[in-house]
């Protein structure tokens, strides 16, 4: 865990840096015209200086919930997300801040919940202690954790890829109503996957624990029970998607030809979503089983 906590603060400050300097190609690459270029630079200045805090919150708080917290875990969660909710109309409205006030309450919301999580590894329900000698970097370590987490980074990564793909072909042939939608779609896919990155990140520390004692039964319990409850999710709001696409899309704007196309594109975008649970369950099953899995299967 040492070894982990000083890995985020050193990635969260090279991240920073990196895109501190190159904001403005960084943001014409996601596909900001000239037309958005100016408040996005301004909403996303402020949250890279918070970045730290997001990454350090959200990094540590997989231990909360390894050592056997998983209540406080979400707590931790809901927190920083309830706080926006609070203080981003109060921002953004009541002072007048546009951008900079949306930014501004995602970046106080991401401190106060990165200052919850580090607490709790200062108190006695904590069976793990963040120790400065802990905090030395081991390359054995070292590369452990980045050979469990390149998995996530990659396919994070290739989000990435594609949403830049994605928003400079949007740009050229449908312009920013066309990038507004895809954003609409992307938001509705999060709310769909949210539950079941929840599931997955809930099943990982019970499936590594059965993995390392040899109890692959109860592992193939949890991982097809895991793999069932998100399917029927996904489906379940694969359907509901497919027969209200208009409604979903008004929820966030009102315009006429906004919702025409973001409920066109929903339709399409999102077709295969029933294919989601399967997917991040699998993949979290791998991380929590690291070695071979041919005893397992037998």
């Amino acid at each position: 865990m040492g070894n982990a906590f000083t890995l985020l603060i050193l990635v969260s400050i090279v991240f920073t840096v990196l895109c501190l300097i190159f904001l403005d190609s960084v943001l014409t690459a996601f596909g900001a015209n000239r037309e958005i270029l100016d408040p996005a630079a301004d909403y996303t200045r402020i949250i890279l200086f918070a970045s730290i805090f997001m990454i350090i919150g959200s990094g540590m708080n997989n231990f909360i919930r390894a050592e056997g917290n998983p209540k406080k875990s979400m707590f931790t969660l809901l927190i920083g997300s309830i706080l926006n909710v609070i203080l981003a109309p109060v921002f953004i409205f009541g002072f007048d801040w546009g951008m900079e006030g949306a930014a501004l309450a995602t970046a106080i919301s991401q401190l106060i919940s990165a200052l919850w999580v580090m607490s709790h590894f200062f108190t006695e329900k904590s069976v793990l202690k963040i120790r400065i000698k802990n905090m030395q970097l081991s390359g054995v370590l070292v590369r452990r954790i980045l050979a469990l987490g390149v998995g996530s980074f990659i396919t994070q990564m290739a989000t990435s890829v594609l949403m830049i793909a994605m928003n400079n072909v949007l740009l050229s042939h449908g312009g920013s109503t066309a990038i507004a939608g895809m954003n609409v779609v992307n938001a509705v896919q999060t709310f769909i996957m949210l539950p079941i990155w929840g599931i997955s990140l809930g099943i990982q520390p019970i499936i590594g624990y059965n993995f390392g004692a040899k109890n692959y039964e109860r592992v193939k319990s949890i991982l097809v029970s895991a793999m069932v409850f998100s399917t029927v999710i996904a489906t379940v709001a694969s359907l509901f998607i497919y027969f209200v696409p208009e409604g979903l899309v008004a929820v966030f704007n009102q315009s006429e030809e906004l919702v025409r196309f973001g409920s066109h594109a929903m339709v399409i975008f999102l077709l295969f979503t029933p294919l989601i649970g399967f997917q991040i369950i699998g993949a979290g099953f791998f991380q929590a089983t690291p070695g071979e899995h041919h005893a397992m299967f037998q």
